[in-house]
């Protein structure tokens, strides 16, 4: 999987591939929270957009 910055403002709307990617983790943590795993959260990289030390915030990263 690319990284968002990468997509045009459209084809980062319909991110087909990041959606299978975000369901199939999400379906194997719930795999291992029925399995008894204590798990408290989840974080997605990233969630919004960050700050790049050369490009400041130019590139879109976030979901």
């Amino acid at each position: 999987m690319d990284e968002l910055g990468n997509l045009t403002f459209l084809e980062s709307l319909y991110d087909i591939n990041r959606v299978n990617f975000h369901r199939s983790y999400l379906k194997e943590l719930k795999k291992a929270m029925d399995d008894g795993a204590n798990v408290t959260g989840y974080f997605a990289w990233s969630i919004l957009d960050n700050f790049e030390w050369l490009l400041g915030y130019t590139e879109r990263f976030g979901l």
